[in-house]
């Protein structure tokens, strides 16, 4: 009989230590990956903001009702993100 120290690899042959490992890589990379995501979506949102309202609203093209309408769900989404 031999001695084994600590205790046996699972089936599949990976340590509990390199399944944490693996879980914890992917944890920061999915993490990391959703800030990146975020912070991409408020600068589309700035884009839209500044280059569609702004440029609308200075040159009249829409009526502010109309231009409302459309565009105020887009700044308070824009506010509540950044």
């Amino acid at each position: 009989m031999s001695f084994c120290p600590g205790p046996p690899a699972p089936p599949g042959g990976t340590s509990i230590q390199e399944q944490r490992g693996r879980w914890e890589r992917k944890r920061s990379r999915t993490a990391r990956e959703l800030v990146q995501t975020e912070q991409r979506y408020v600068q589309q949102l700035q884009l839209v903001t500044t280059y569609f309202v702004e440029i609308l609203k200075a040159k009249g093209t829409l009526r502010q009702d109309i231009r409302e309408s459309i565009f105020s769900s887009i700044k308070a989404i824009h506010s509540v993100n950044q």
